[in-house]
């Protein structure tokens, strides 16, 4: 059994704390309590990790539309020799409002995720979600989900190319946007699919085998069938591109794909319970865009948390 980082599961327990107290005096939202497993292959196995987290989603005003949400998670790695760099604290806040406008919904939100690593890596994004939708029907509807961020990094040096100055803050920049097509084939069944774009540049990155640029284009695909109590939805995502280019140019096309299931089973009108099962697999290649040593990497993704909804 792996030894657990006590300092950060004791700031994780306090955050959670905190959340779940401010969730019960909240009029109406959810509070979700879960933990994450992921289990990579022999060649890759030093990925290995466990994360434990809190998340909640308030609406603190009877009557408004306006919306708080959050979530803090512990990244904890399961070799010894990856935690001084890579065990991870993450906290995540938003705050939204809800405009509706006929058929069209504008549900927009700002926020923050921090993160700060073992190594004294961290990193501050300045998330803006659009949260737009349009109802062409009662059961036809397309919508834009994701983020866009502008991130504050701080870490090791990176050379500014121009007068070498070594920096040590720097300007990133990230998002994920995911445009969604669902369609209810009945009271108990919805389609949905959907283009996902994934892209990051980091500032001043000029180091050879380090990602300086990623752009992923992603089909996805789910069902979603409600059975009383029970909730199915297997789902896929499958790379249709994942391009990255290094500090000095070379580019590799590493593709990704996805297939899973989520399930949602009602304990109460008050308490479920969402055990997820998903196998990712990529095919890994070299700086020169050839397959590497081991090329076949995958791993097993287990969770499994509690939501409490209250009013």
């Amino acid at each position: 059994m792996t030894a657990i980082n006590l300092s950060g599961i004791k700031r994780y327990t306090s955050s959670s704390l905190i959340l779940m107290a401010l969730s019960t005096s909240a009029l109406a939202g959810n509070v979700q309590i879960g933990t994450e497993f992921r289990d990579f292959n022999e060649p890759y196995k030093s990925d290995s990790y466990q994360m434990p987290y809190v998340s909640f989603n308030l609406n603190p005003i009877e009557g408004s539309p306006l919306q708080v949400i959050a979530k803090i998670d512990y990244r904890h790695m399961d070799l010894p020799e990856q935690r001084s760099w890579n065990n991870r604290s993450r906290q995540t806040l938003a705050v939204g409002y809800q405009w509706t406008l006929g058929q069209f919904t504008w549900a927009p939100k700002v926020g923050f995720r921090h993160q700060i690593y073992e190594g004294n890596t961290r990193s501050m994004e300045y998330r803006f979600y659009p949260g737009l939708r349009y109802d062409f029907s009662k059961s036809t509807s397309i919508n834009l989900a994701g983020w866009m961020a502008p991130t504050r990094s701080h870490g090791r040096f990176r050379d500014d190319g121009v007068d070498k100055k070594l920096r040590t803050s720097y300007d990133d920049y990230t998002h994920e946007l995911e445009l969604k097509l669902g369609h209810s084939l009945s009271s108990s069944q919805r389609v949905t699919v959907s283009l996902y774009h994934e892209m990051f540049s980091k500032e001043y990155e000029s180091r050879a085998f380090s990602n300086k640029e990623s752009d992923s284009l992603q089909l996805r695909l789910y069902y979603r069938h409600r059975l009383n109590d029970l909730t199915l939805e297997p789902y896929t995502r499958i790379d249709l591109t994942q391009n990255q280019t290094d500090g000095v140019g070379n580019e590799r096309n590493q593709k990704r794909n996805r297939y899973g299931m989520l399930a949602t089973y009602k304990l109460s009108k008050q308490l479920s319970i969402l055990p997820e099962i998903y196998m990712e697999e990529a095919d890994v290649k070299t700086w020169n865009n050839e397959d590497a040593t081991n090329p076949e990497k995958y791993y097993m993704y287990y969770g499994l948390s509690f939501r409490y909804s209250f009013k």
